[in-house]
């Protein structure tokens, strides 16, 4: 749990970003991305966090049709429905495993080029404008999350 608390914050965090700091993305060289953090007191030996995407493993580019990728999550959710009454944990250790990897490495890729705008909202990867609570709200509701995404991004 604490991992997808991590995740979903780690995802807002990144999403909302200003939209002329994703119109730089013109370079195909890895960037790493500094992020100070005011949690971590002792400044002097933790002045600043480096997350570097290509040594997290992190995929950039999309794999095949969104909507099927869509149909693939939807009967993946039916499978670990029908094993969790067997074997609870191990389903739930699958599943947040799953969620991580097809979140970040399949559904957020097609997203990539989709443009930001603060009253954006689109549904359609690509298509239109998308704000970063509407990012979100509409890659969990894709994912199979039940949600009100207008209320969420909100």
């Amino acid at each position: 749990m604490k991992l997808t608390y991590f995740i979903l914050t780690a995802i807002l965090l990144f999403s909302c970003k200003k939209q002329a700091e994703h119109q730089k993305l013109t370079d195909n060289t890895p960037e790493k991305d500094t992020i100070t953090s005011p949690v971590l007191d002792n400044e002097d030996v933790y002045n600043e966090i480096i997350l570097d995407s290509t040594k997290l493993g992190l995929n950039f580019l999309p794999r095949g049709n969104y909507n099927s990728l869509l149909d693939v999550i939807e009967n993946k959710r039916a499978y670990f429905k029908s094993q969790y009454t067997a074997a609870p944990q191990k389903t739930l250790d699958s599943v947040s495993h799953y969620f991580l990897n097809t979140l970040l490495n399949n559904i957020v890729p097609h997203w990539y080029g989709t443009t930001w705008a603060y009253e954006g909202h689109t549904n359609v990867p690509v298509q239109g404008e998308i704000a970063c609570g509407y990012f979100v709200s509409t890659t969990l509701r894709h994912f199979g999350f039940k949600l009100n995404r207008y209320k969420m991004a909100q």
